[in-house]
């Protein structure tokens, strides 16, 4: 995360529903449990929002797939 302010990340299942999110620079990322069950195997999207230390606001989304 370097040269970044802040950043918001946002992950949706296959069928847009609420996966994970984080609101933090320390966070270690999402480790594939939701409601403390592991998902299944499967495409993603992720939204994440962010701020560089310069002021630059920006966005980007995109699919990932899951595999254990």
């Amino acid at each position: 995360y370097r040269g970044l302010a802040s950043l918001k990340i946002y992950i949706f299942n296959t069928w847009g529903e609420f996966v994970y999110s984080s609101e933090s620079l320390e966070a270690f990322g999402w480790d594939g449990i939701h409601k403390g069950i592991p998902v299944q195997n499967g495409n993603y999207v992720y939204k994440a929002e962010y701020v560089s230390r310069g002021g630059v606001k920006g966005e980007k989304a995109g699919v990932f797939i899951l595999i254990r």
